[in-house]
């Protein structure tokens, strides 16, 4: 049983095998751990749907963890995809909509997309990092670098209610 546990949870090769909570600090895990931030920004998604490691860290060490996370737990199956390209397309287009309101000093209907886009990038909504990553490539691209970051530190707000849109 010990042998097959610790094959759930592969280190780097030569990484230190903690044998007590206190050592765990010098464990170099292989996957990616969903709630730790700096991992989280490892992976990236596609208009498709798809996952990939983010092309930030091609080559490293952090792209393989991206790579092998991806891979053990089938993060590219068809139906999570699917549900994945489905939140792209409305956070794309929910992008747009914040991108023009504002160009356009409609301060009324830019509180009210950027209130719809937040909900889809909030940290507690179901495909948010894949919103987020469609809303930056829409910001990146169309609409300015302080516009996503805007968006990215409201959207990592306990509460999307009480985020400002200001």
């Amino acid at each position: 049983m010990k042998r097959r546990c610790r094959d759930s949870f592969p280190l780097r090769r030569g990484s230190p095998r903690a044998q007590a909570l206190h050592e765990l600090v010098r464990e170099e895990p292989e996957l990616l751990d969903p709630c730790n931030k700096d991992d989280v920004e490892l992976v990236t998604f596609s208009e498709t749907g798809r996952i990939m490691p983010s092309e930030s860290n091609s080559g490293l060490w952090s792209h393989r963890r991206a790579k092998s996370t991806i891979k053990r737990f089938k993060l590219n199956y068809h139906k999570l995809t699917k549900e994945r390209q489905v939140i792209w397309h409305k956070a794309t287009a929910a992008a747009r909509e914040v991108v023009s309101e504002h160009s356009n000093g409609n301060d009324r209907g830019w509180n009210t997309v950027v209130g719809r886009l937040l909900e889809m990038c909030w940290r507690g909504a179901e495909y948010s990092a894949t919103a987020l990553a469609a809303a930056r490539k829409v910001f990146i691209v169309e609409g300015g670098n302080r516009s996503w970051e805007t968006l990215r530190a409201m959207a990592e707000s306990d509460d999307p209610l009480t985020r400002s849109t200001a």
